[in-house]
């Protein structure tokens, strides 16, 4: 006798959360020919102001910032209630996983 599919729970996300897209597209990856460029970031949360050099990616879908800096830097994250997956622009799933 097979068995019924199981129901999967429905997660009700923040506001902040379904604003966010369903999956994003990185295109770069540092090296000799990258462009980076000298920014200063401000946090919206707790107005932390930092000055640092970022990779200029044209083909991302959006912008991002690696965890162990946001970490090391205080900066505020905040836990999504499901990981976005993250491919590259050939469509293959990046090796550094989800955010």
């Amino acid at each position: 006798v097979p068995l019924a599919p199981r129901s999967v729970p429905l997660v009700r996300k923040e506001k902040w959360e379904r604003k966010l897209p369903q999956r994003y597209v990185v295109a770069a990856s540092p090296g000799a020919n990258s462009l980076h460029l000298p920014l200063e970031i401000q946090s919206t949360d707790n107005a932390v102001q930092l000055s640092l050099n970022g990779l200029v990616d044209c083909g991302a879908t959006s912008d991002f910032i690696d965890s162990t800096y946001a970490s090391e830097n205080r900066l505020p994250v905040r836990q999504l209630s499901q990981p976005i997956p993250v491919y590259n622009v050939d469509g293959t799933p990046n090796e550094a996983g989800s955010i």
